[in-house]
């Protein structure tokens, strides 16, 4: 029996969006002729609207259903909790909240890691950890890399490098941000050579951290790959050199994972490539594929240990949520069963080969970048404006796949159980769109 909700609910495009406008607020836009698709339905790696037009999830929402839509092992596992117990409270606990954790440690996290704090998403698990690392050290500073993303509530709006921190103006003191080879698109300084550059950014924290005084710095954040900013890889000496930065001055390394994590770059996680064992790891996005809002904080067994003694000096009321830790199980029996982790590696090294045969093709394109199926291009930098850009935003929905991007990258981001013949239709479309752009180009 369907349940009859007492709102009748919309049952047209039209009605869904004036619905929508009228009585809720969007984020990032002005509300004033926003443009939205009206979703009624999605399957595996596509969605609908009202009109029954079809889309495919070329960026995977927002980087976050990595296992694609209407998975039903993980909605039946929602569904059973649901039946069986919705809620506690966290300092209760459930057979599924120990399961999702036990899973996260013995079959994802690096080998040094000990146990996980859920959070109910990616800014919330940045700010606790924020927390966790000033309880643990006794210090204040916090170090962050200009250009990166953290999340939007005001202690990660803080930890952000990018320009729409400021919004958080006046900001709370001892956030300092850095420069990492992950700015070098608005940097003057250019190198060829990758070591030399991993060298000269990390002598250029050296010296602010010791300017800064090491003795106050509790932690450095690091993206494990810059996001929709610019989808960089710092590469490995670089994140073994903060790695040893932060063994000299004894600061914690934490590492953000919220979009990279659980198979998105074709390793378990991101810092896998780079052979570094952070001290904490902060996620979210994968760990449901976002069928139920999850995330939380995976703590090293020496820092475990730590709070094993000292109160976790954080609360809230959602954390651990059953149905979610539900999700989370299921989510993970699903990228381990049907080797997922292994196709977003495959399909992320086919999707990297076809962008070069586009970019020997297309001035427009200037570069590729990511891992596994988080990845996109850089448009040239004469595209880099409202205009172009818009209209290839414009372009990629009108031929049915709609795509985000920030900072001149249109990201291309599938689920993680997408297939060659699908990546085949996503560089036709691509390759249709940049043939419009070529002529746009001024060198």
């Amino acid at each position: 029996m369907n349940y009859v909700f007492s709102t009748p609910l919309p049952i047209t495009s039209y009605d869904v969006r004036r619905k929508s406008l009228d009585y809720s607020l969007f984020t990032w836009s002005p509300q004033k002729n926003l443009k939205t698709i009206e979703v009624k339905g999605a399957k595996g790696c596509y969605y609908w609207d009202y009109d029954e037009k079809k889309y495919f999830d070329l960026c995977s929402q927002l980087i976050c259903v990595n296992i694609g839509h209407g998975n039903e092992k993980v909605i039946n596992a929602i569904k059973a909790q649901a039946e069986n117990l919705t809620f506690v409270k966290p300092k209760f606990t459930t057979d599924v909240r120990g399961c999702a954790a036990e899973t996260i440690i013995r079959d994802f996290a690096p080998s040094n890691m000990a146990k996980v704090l859920f959070s109910l998403g990616g800014a919330e698990s940045n700010e606790y950890a924020i927390r966790l690392a000033k309880v643990a050290t006794g210090r204040t500073k916090i170090f962050s890399q200009y250009n990166s993303y953290h999340g939007a509530t005001y202690g990660a709006a803080n930890l952000c490098g990018d320009i729409d921190r400021n919004v958080s103006d006046p900001q709370i003191g001892g956030f300092i941000h850095f420069f990492g080879p992950d700015y070098k698109d608005d940097n003057l300084i250019r190198f060829d050579d990758p070591d030399r550059e991993a060298d000269f950014y990390l002598k250029m924290l050296d010296d602010q951290l010791r300017f800064e005084g090491p003795q106050k710095v509790a932690a450095i954040f690091l993206e494990a790959m810059t996001g929709g900013n610019s989808l960089t890889v710092p590469g490995k000496r670089y994140f073994q050199g903060v790695r040893k930065l932060c063994d000299k001055y004894g600061i914690l390394l934490v590492v953000d994972e919220v979009m990279t994590g659980f198979g998105r770059t074709g390793r378990k996680f991101c810092v896998d490539y780079y052979d570094v064992q952070p001290d904490m790891i902060t996620f979210a996005k994968g760990v449901t594929s976002a069928y139920v809002p999850l995330g939380g904080v995976i703590l090293s067994k020496e820092l475990s240990e730590y709070f094993d003694e000292v109160g976790v000096p954080i609360g809230c009321t959602y954390n651990s949520h059953p149905l979610a830790c539900a999700a989370a199980l299921a989510n993970m029996e699903v990228i381990k069963e049907d080797a997922l982790i292994e196709n977003t590696f495959s399909m992320g090294c086919l999707i990297e080969e076809r962008l070069s045969e586009l970019k020997r093709r297309h001035p427009a394109m200037a570069e590729q970048r990511g891992l596994g199926l988080a990845r996109g291009f850089m448009v040239h930098k004469s595209l880099k404006n409202r205009k172009h850009l818009g209209y290839m935003f414009e372009k990629y929905a009108e031929l049915g796949f709609p795509t985000n991007g920030n900072n001149g990258i249109i990201i291309i981001a599938p689920p993680m159980i997408v297939t060659e013949s699908q990546i085949d239709d996503i560089m036709d479309v691509t390759d249709r769109i940049l043939s419009e752009m070529d002529s746009f180009v001024s060198i």
